[in-house]
C-alpha cells in the first residue's frame, strides 16, 4: 500500500529578496539536498498550524498565521509515496534562524539562483512562481 502524506513549506522572503534554503541533513532522506522549510501535517493538524509548528521546531522562528499567504499547492507521487503540498509564502516572523534538527547549513538565496542548489523534485515546480514575489 502506497503511503500518502501532506507536506507544508514556507517560501520565507528577506529584504534584500532572497529566500531561505535548507540542507537536509545527510542521514535522511534525500540528505544534503536543498528545501524550502517545513514538514509533514499531523492527523488533524489545520496546515497553517503544522507550518507555525514545524518553522519552530526546525529553524527556530514564529510567525502569526495572518501573516501567510498561500502561494500554490499540488500532489506529487514518488515511487513510494503519494504526497499533497500545500506552499506558503511568508515576510514577516521574530526570531532568528537556528537549526535545530541537523540540518548542515542555511542559505539565503536570489530565486533566480535557487537552480545551483540540488533540490527535490516537487521543490523545483515552485520556481515558476517566484518570480512574480
Amino acid at each position: 500500500m502506497r503511503k500518502k502524506i501532506s507536506v507544508v513549506a514556507a517560501i520565507l522572503k528577506n529584504s534584500d529578496n532572497q529566500i531561505l534554503i535548507v540542507q537536509r541533513p545527510f542521514n535522511k532522506e534525500l540528505g544534503g539536498f536543498w528545501e524550502f522549510p517545513g514538514g509533514k501535517i499531523e492527523a488533524g493538524e489545520q496546515a497553517d498550524k503544522a507550518l507555525q509548528r514545524e518553522l519552530k521546531e526546525e529553524i527556530n522562528i514564529y510567525f502569526e498565521i495572518k501573516d501567510l499567504t498561500i502561494l500554490t499547492n499540488f500532489s506529487y507521487t514518488s515511487q513510494d509515496k503519494d504526497i499533497d503540498f500545500i506552499f506558503y509564502t511568508l515576510t514577516t516572523w521574530q526570531g532568528s534562524i537556528h537549526l535545530n534538527e541537523g540540518q548542515p547549513q542555511y542559505a539565503w538565496v536570489a530565486p533566480d539562483m535557487l537552480d545551483h542548489y540540488e533540490m527535490p523534485i516537487p521543490n523545483l515546480k515552485i520556481y515558476p512562481l517566484l518570480a512574480a514575489l
